[in-house]
């Protein structure tokens, strides 16, 4: 049994390696995305001079469509930071010539938060090594590879869950494999130093993993809920506990593009 399980740890090992290499090395750059992207596009983050009060963010959206009005305001913050842009998401209206959304070329614009005007663009996410694209297009990489959408699924955070549960189930069987005699469980967090060769690097292989075991398994099973939340994790909590209903259960999907939405009246505003 436990060559068995030898064998399944080298081949999960093998299978997961260059999928969790990409993932790993873009995790640790994307943790610092903000200050990373910021000192790279400076003019994303950085306001000019005030030339007055930061605008509500409804008269914001209204100047930004206003200028731009094949786009529609679909994200942006409730209030601005002094001295920072407003970056705001968007997405493409229906082009009335041809019934189909206008080609923008991007998805999130950085705005004067005193005037409204548009100071930069970007489509976020998009493959690209450009600038002011790299850092989204890291992002993208780390839990998609960028795989496209396909089938109404999100294939691309479904094969890196599926990555995840692989490096999971290894984690399991590697800890496992880990402590062959019970009686001596202390040699499998040592190392042999003295004896070096083949013997240290099977040491550093198998107590190195003993000792990050408890990280590694989180890393693992956070991968799966953050990828494949709704169809592995919230189904096996609800073996051991009652979930909050989730208020986007039974909501009608759309099949033809949403009308224009109409405009707020005053008082909507003033509520705002």
């Amino acid at each position: 049994m436990r060559r068995a399980f030898g064998h399944l740890h080298r081949w999960l090992g093998l299978a997961t390696a260059a999928f969790l290499f990409i993932s790993g090395l873009t995790g640790a750059v994307i943790s610092f995305d903000h200050e990373l992207d910021a000192w790279l596009n400076p003019t994303f983050y950085v306001a000019p001079e005030a030339a007055g009060p930061a605008l509500a963010a409804v008269e914001l959206a209204d100047r930004v469509e206003a200028r731009e009005p094949r786009i529609r305001v679909t994200y942006l913050p409730l209030s601005a930071v002094p001295g920072e842009t407003v970056q705001m998401f968007g997405m493409p209206r229906m082009d009335p010539a041809t019934g189909a959304p206008f080609e923008l070329g991007f998805d999130q614009l950085a705005v004067d938060p005193s005037t409204g005007a548009i100071l930069a663009s970007r489509e976020w996410g998009a493959v690209s090594l450009r600038r002011e694209n790299i850092l989204s297009f890291l992002y993208k990489l780390h839990y998609t590879l960028h795989i496209p959408d396909g089938f109404g699924i999100e294939l691309g955070s479904v094969f890196m869950g599926l990555v995840a549960i692989a490096w999971t189930v290894d984690c399991v069987v590697s800890l496992y494999i880990s402590f062959p005699n019970p009686k001596l469980w202390r040699r499998s967090f040592q190392f042999s130093w003295r004896e070096g060769g083949r013997r240290l690097l099977f040491d550093l292989h198998r107590s190195g993993g003993v000792w990050l075991w408890a990280l590694l398994f989180v890393l693992a099973v956070t991968a799966v809920s953050m990828n494949l939340g709704d169809q592995v994790v919230r189904p096996l909590v609800a073996l051991v506990s009652p979930l909050s209903p989730d208020p986007f259960d039974g909501a009608p999907v759309p099949t033809e593009p949403l009308p224009e939405p109409r405009p707020l009246s005053d008082d909507e505003r003033a509520a705002l």
